[in-house]
C-alpha cells in the first residue's frame, strides 16, 4: 500500500508516533502545530487515494 503513494515520507510518519510517546518533552506546541496543519491534511488525502485505490479493486476472493 505504502508504494502506492511514494510522495508520503512513511518513516518519518512512522517515527513521530515515538517521537509524541517518547519525547514530547523535547516538543514546541508549534512544531505540533505545523505537524497538524501542514502534514496531516497530505497524509489524509494519501490515505483517501489508497483506500480508493482498494475499494475500486473490490474484496478479494
Amino acid at each position: 500500500m505504502k508504494a502506492t503513494q511514494p510522495n508520503i515520507p512513511w518513516r518519518s510518519v512512522r517515527a513521530i508516533g515515538n517521537v509524541l510517546r517518547h519525547e514530547y518533552q523535547g516538543l514546541s506546541d508549534q512544531i505540533i502545530w505545523n505537524v497538524v496543519v501542514d502534514e496531516l491534511p497530505k497524509l489524509k488525502e494519501a490515505i483517501a487515494r489508497i483506500r480508493n485505490k482498494f475499494d475500486t479493486i473490490g474484496p478479494s476472493k
